[in-house]
């Protein structure tokens, strides 16, 4: 059984080839994510750089439609801290992914928020449960 620390942006994470399932998995304390079997002693691991997909122009068409979806069921206002995003003020809207492409690379609109360049940056790449827990981390950080 192979494994590869596949690096996904800047985090290393373990993968292997699940045949039960017949996809790649993370493996994590040594149980496929997938199907929740633990593996056995990797025979080898390779180190392989997560790239992007190939599916760019068609993520591109509708993107400016999802974004502007997103935009209006969060009610032009930042999913953190509430306040007013363009173009009901001057603040332009960040679109991120509540849980990192880097640990998922999951595009859907379910995942796709908007917030504002604060927030956002002091999110960065980690991960939450829910949005609850997301705004007792950001808040407290965030500036006036």
């Amino acid at each position: 059984m192979k494994v590869q620390k596949a690096i996904y942006g800047k985090v290393a994470l373990h993968r292997t080839y699940c045949p039960s399932c017949r996809t790649w998995a993370l493996v994590i304390d040594g149980i496929r994510q997938c199907c929740d079997r633990r593996m056995g002693v990797p025979e080898t691991e390779t180190k392989k750089r997560m790239i992007e997909s190939n599916n760019k122009k068609q993520y591109r068409r509708s993107a400016a439609k999802l974004k502007k979806q997103v935009l209006e069921e969060q009610g032009f206002r930042c999913i953190y801290c509430g306040c007013n995003l363009f173009p009901l003020s001057l603040k332009k809207p960040v679109f991120d992914h509540f849980v990192p492409w880097a640990f998922t690379a999951n595009t859907s609109k379910e995942n796709l928020i908007a917030s504002c360049q604060e927030c956002n940056s002091i999110k960065t790449d980690r991960c939450f449960k829910d949005l609850k827990e997301a705004r007792e981390y950001i808040l407290p950080r965030k500036k006036g």
